[in-house]
């Protein structure tokens, strides 16, 4: 009686789909699990004091890029409904991050006293992880945007650039390899969205033009 009223699950697997929404996440985490494993062990052989310094950069701060991921998931969300407005989704991301970079000052006042990381070498870190995070609302939203309605194979050979970029600076024989890589991939990010968005922007003009002379 129960199993007739069960009904059929329609389950599809749809490669090309998968690989224009989830390409750019895949590709960045693999690029991090090398990035990471070099990286680190990299900076970690300039001593004890860089080791904690970094250690503490990436506790009040990894938290809070974790958090940035729905960002990206409601903005596909709504390019895929047809519903999505740059301007409310950008406006969106800057209040997250705002808030997340107001978190990773509170962290990093509460946990220095525990840590007692060395202050010049840890407020780099920390200085430069915030940077970035004020320049994420530029990025995220136009990357999610261009992915979904311009070219997945193309915000994804970008992505790969900036994380292949970023782990080669990991190599780089200074404790600061990391976040000089983090920074460096963040600028190419920047100005390739820019870029790219720009064109994309260009490109949907004339195709409006083309549809009015018609």
């Amino acid at each position: 009686m129960y199993l007739k009223n069960i009904e059929k699950i329609d389950f599809r697997l749809n490669i090309k789909n998968c690989f224009k929404y989830n390409s750019v996440s895949f590709s960045v985490n693999f690029m991090f699990f090398i990035m990471y494993l070099f990286g680190f062990s990299n900076a970690f052989e300039y001593g004890e004091k860089y080791m904690i310094a970094i250690t503490f950069a990436t506790l009040v701060t990894d938290m809070q890029w974790d958090i940035t991921d729905p960002v990206k998931t409601v903005a596909k969300v709504d390019i895929v409904k047809k519903k999505f407005d740059y301007n409310e989704h950008f406006t969106n991301a800057l209040k997250l991050y705002s808030l997340l970079i107001l978190s990773v000052i509170l962290m990093s006042l509460v946990a220095y006293p525990f840590y007692k990381p060395d202050l010049k070498i840890a407020s780099i870190f920390v200085s430069l992880h915030i940077l970035d995070f004020m320049l994420g609302p530029f990025i995220e939203i136009k990357t999610c945007f261009l992915q979904l309605e311009d070219s997945a194979f193309k915000m994804t050979l970008n992505m790969i650039i900036a994380y292949i970029i970023r782990t080669s600076i990991s190599f780089v024989p200074t404790p600061f390899c990391t976040i000089i890589g983090q920074m460096c991939s963040t600028t190419y990010e920047l100005i390739c969205t820019k870029i790219n968005f720009r064109k994309y922007e260009n490109k949907s003009k004339q195709k409006s033009s083309l549809v009015d002379l018609s």
